[in-house]
């Protein structure tokens, strides 16, 4: 008895209260019935919330929309999932909108964008199309690390965006727009020439030379120098892009270059590049005109008035 009561006093002044060597185990038992009431609906919970994640970011799980905890617990990745399985342009865009004002650095949705641009951009629709196209470069952007597929895609976007303003025939927009792509991805021939399209909207016709030059698009340049009335310059330029085509003609080209040829009195070879351009496309009205002009003046009268009559079967 004097030791149990040596160690209850030392036990105090250590701890502050007494003891004594065997105390009953006083912990809370938790009956089964408890762990039952609240495993359940924790495991519930659990699933949910789980699938909430999976339908929100697997796109083979099109489930989003019976899950309520989706749209709340993953809100930008629940709109993503809703794009891949929308077909309507309206639908996709009011997604996309709610995305940006939720996440506007969220680059994830630069492709819903860019798809979305080109689809005003085919139905004409300009201004939404360069809308859509600067919204997908924004995003783009924001990439923390660009790789040189980001770069090449936002100067794609950039020449969208381009192409949209000549459609408005905005020609100073579509200058900037152009020089934008260039200074992002210097490699494509294409933003030179949609450069020197803007350019000749623009009546900077020397500036369009360079650029078509650059592009090495012959037949925009052949075309430029048509208008210039330089057909000297004309004719060299048509003739370099149908010796860079040889294996693969085109019509509307070869026409050109007749055309080019016919107005420097070179009948003969001007019925040689109308007759190459009908083999490969009948339905040319003024390449049949052209062909019955050339035949004219070199007295073939009958194949002229031929040539002449299927020109009007032609829309």
């Amino acid at each position: 008895d004097r030791y149990d009561s040596i160690v209850a006093l030392r036990h105090a002044l250590l701890f502050g209260q007494p003891t004594t060597q065997a105390q009953p185990d006083k912990r809370p038992q938790i009956s089964r019935k408890r762990i039952t009431r609240f495993a359940i609906p924790a495991t519930v919970l659990l699933i949910i919330s789980t699938h909430a994640y999976l339908s929100a970011h697997i796109p083979l799980i099109p489930l989003a929309n019976f899950n309520p905890l989706t749209e709340l617990l993953f809100p930008v990745d629940y709109l993503k999932a809703q794009t891949w399985f929308c077909h309507d342009d309206k639908r996709i865009e009011q997604l996309c909108e709610r995305a940006y004002k939720l996440a506007p650095h969220d680059s994830r949705f630069a492709e819903e964008w860019s798809a979305l641009a080109q689809h005003h951009y085919y139905d004409k629709q300009y201004s939404a199309a360069i809308k859509a196209y600067k919204r997908a470069c924004a995003l783009l952007e924001t990439a923390s690390q660009p790789t040189s597929t980001d770069q090449a895609d936002r100067a794609n976007l950039w020449l969208g965006v381009c192409r949209s303003y000549l459609g408005l025939g905005d020609a100073k927009e579509a200058i900037a727009a152009a020089q934008k792509a260039i200074s992002v991805w210097d490699g494509e021939y294409e933003y030179w020439e949609a450069l020197g399209d803007a350019f000749v909207m623009d009546a900077q016709y020397k500036a369009a030379i360079t650029a078509f030059q650059k592009a090495q698009s012959w037949d925009a340049l052949a075309k430029l120098y048509v208008k210039l009335g330089n057909l000297e310059l004309a004719e060299d330029a048509a003739s370099m892009f149908i010796s860079a085509n040889a294996k693969d003609p085109d019509a509307a080209s070869l026409t050109l270059y007749a055309d080019i040829l016919a107005k420097r009195n070179k009948v003969k070879r001007a019925e040689e590049f109308y007759n190459k351009s009908l083999k490969l496309d009948l339905n040319q009205k003024e390449a049949w005109k052209g062909l019955s002009s050339v035949l004219k003046k070199q007295r073939k009268l009958e194949e002229s008035l031929a040539a002449e009559r299927k020109s009007e079967f032609v829309h």
